[in-house]
């Protein structure tokens, strides 16, 4: 094989790598509610970098691709948590959690590794019940760099997410019934 053709081939095999990804934002199977009454207001997004949810790595990890999505991670985040906590009629005296969507972020090297971080707030009337930062992360093997791959590890992620912060938030809101 030629010189010529050996590198052209290269160039067609590595080509995928460059092409950015456009994944959606999934919603993971729907949690219990913890019998709280909690009304959970919007999450503002307050990433460094809203234009995009993620990075593809080549073989000598430089960034080569984008991972971005037309849905909004905020509201995707807002809806999950609202599905999980939110009571189906809220009355007076609920709690409101509220707060900010800090990292969203999916790193395909290897692995996809998905990052998730935000900021909450638990109140009834003017008292703070509960504040702090959440963060989560999942790590999954990568064959194909694949939108449903990354997708997948975002979802994941918002999952390992919950698993942290739905006890701690449902333990203080039971202040909130």
């Amino acid at each position: 094989m030629s010189t010529t053709r050996a590198v052209a081939l290269l160039l067609c095999v590595s080509s995928c790598a460059y092409v950015p990804r456009q994944v959606r934002l999934l919603a993971p199977e729907r949690r219990v509610s913890p019998g709280a009454c909690v009304v959970v207001e919007p999450l503002t997004d307050a990433r460094d970098d809203t234009s995009r949810v993620g990075t593809v790595r080549n073989g000598l990890y430089w960034p080569t691709a984008s991972v971005r999505t037309g849905d909004a991670p905020a509201e995707w985040v807002t809806a999950y948590l609202r599905d999980a906590l939110s009571s189906p009629e809220p009355a007076a005296g609920c709690c409101t959690l509220e707060g900010s969507l800090r990292d969203l972020f999916v790193d395909e090297y290897v692995n996809a590794e998905g990052r998730l971080t935000v900021s909450l707030r638990l109140s009834r009337s003017g008292d703070v019940l509960l504040e702090r930062d959440f963060t989560a992360s999942h790590s999954q093997l990568s064959n194909f760099a694949s939108e449903a791959e990354l997708e997948e590890a975002l979802q994941r992620t918002l999952v390992a997410l919950a698993d942290a912060a739905l006890p701690e938030i449902a333990a203080a809101a039971q202040a909130c019934r």
